[in-house]
Order: structure tokens, then sequence, then C-alpha cells
């Protein structure tokens, strides 16, 4: 809910406030999440990285280390053996029908064989893909949801090419309603497509960020992130843009 102030030419009356509501006036970002880290140095303790939405989820951050962020500070990735943020498994950690994931990142390459992964909740062998999400950069400059229900079947859903730049931090969303996936990056729409799917299925994989695996392979997101946030609802423009200021 917001107040819009209005003068009024009546003296008994001068100022006039009107309350007003709806999708494109909401601006409280905190609503539904289900994990936030700020990466900020102050919110470590002991390896761990505070969730401020008070979920518990808490993230081991290991030999990361902390560097100047979009706001405040922010944990550098450099591609280092099991380098990574992660959190255990939770339910509200399994994406529903919509949600949204965002943070600002500055990377420095495009990351191992350029599919560098922002964040990754699943796991795949060469004989089993268990169901899960991801989402990385790619080789066409550009970002990439994955969501694996079973074997071989995940096809991933890209942004449109050249929208993410390297040496320069960037924010970057993708949303998720009504099979209707949004990439967005610095507030502004670089893709939309549709999924097959009407929602990921549970997964009973832990949350990592800036790490992806298989039983034989390892990527790695090279350069730095700042304010990571999941959320288990659709943001609206207005608020990816909120963000993204």
């Amino acid at each position: 809910m917001a107040t819009l102030s209005i003068l009024s030419n009546d003296p008994d009356r001068p100022l006039v406030e009107i309350q007003l509501s709806g999708a494109g006036i909401e601006t409280d970002t905190s609503s539904a999440q289900a994990v936030y880290w700020s990466m900020d140095e102050e919110t470590a303790s002991s390896g761990y990285l505070e969730d401020l939405t008070g979920n518990g989820h808490n993230g081991y951050f290991g030999d990361l280390v902390f560097v100047p962020g979009y706001l405040g500070d922010a944990l550098r990735f450099q591609m280092a053996y099991l380098e990574s943020l992660g959190t255990g498994d939770a339910d509200d950690l399994d994406l529903g029908e919509s949600f949204t994931l965002a943070a600002w990142i500055n990377p420095a390459t495009f990351g191992t064989d350029n599919r560098g992964p922002i964040l990754d909740k699943l796991y795949q062998s060469s004989s089993s893909y268990r169901p899960g999400y991801r989402l990385e950069l790619d080789n066409r400059e550009g970002l990439k949801l994955l969501v694996l229900h079973g074997l071989n079947d995940g096809t991933p859903i890209e942004s449109d090419a050249g929208a993410v730049g390297l040496n320069r931090w960037q924010h970057v969303a993708v949303v998720f309603e009504n099979s209707q996936v949004t990439f967005y990056v610095d507030g502004q729409p670089v893709g939309v497509r549709f999924a097959a799917w009407s929602q990921p299925l549970p997964s009973s994989q832990g949350l990592r960020v800036g790490l992806s695996r298989t039983d034989a392979d390892w990527w790695y997101f090279d350069g730095d992130i700042d304010e990571f946030r999941i959320y288990n609802r659709a943001l609206d423009l207005f608020e990816i843009q909120t963000l993204a200021r």
C-alpha cells in the first residue's frame, strides 16, 4: 500500500491523501522470500552467511572472500575447487507455480566451459538426473534456466543473446508464472519464453551458489555475486526494477 498526497484548493482540507494499491505500486520486496543473502561481511559468522529472511537458510561460504559489492560487500568466486556458497535442502527452496530468482553479478568470464552457474539445486550424473533447477550464464552471453524432472528431460530455457556483459555489475532475475519465464537484466526484460512444465518438481538437493556438478564434471562461476534472493512468488516489473536500482 502506498500513499499519494495531493495539494487541494479547499482551505479546510489543503492536503488530500489517497491510499493506492495494486501490483504496480507494491514496493515491499521482502514478501515471500525463501532465502536472502546480502553477502555483507557483517552478516557472516564462523563461515556462515545469515539468511536475512529469518527462515534459517544460513549459507556456508568456506574460503570465499569478501570484496566491495554493488551494495555493501559481495562474495568473490574464483573457480577454486569446491568453492561455493551453499545451504541444505528445505521445502521452501523447492520452486512452485510461481517464483523469482534474483542477484547482482559481476562476472570476470562466463565461467567453466562458458556456463558459469549462478545458482544450482539439482544433481545430474551419466545415468540419472535428479529433479531440480539451475540458473547459469551461457556462451551466448545470456542467461539459461534449466529445470529437470527426471532422466534427460531437461530442456534449457534461454534469454536473449548478448544480455549479460563482463566486468560490470548487473542485476539479473528470472520470473516464472503461468508457465511463462521472463528474464531480466538491470530491470529490463531480455526474453520471454514458455515452459513445457507448470512447476518444477521438489528437489532433494542442497542449494549452491557459484557451483554446479555432475559425477564427473564441475562448473564454476567466475566473478562476484551480491544480493542473492529466491522468492516463492512472481515479482512484478516494478519490484524487479526496485531490486535493480
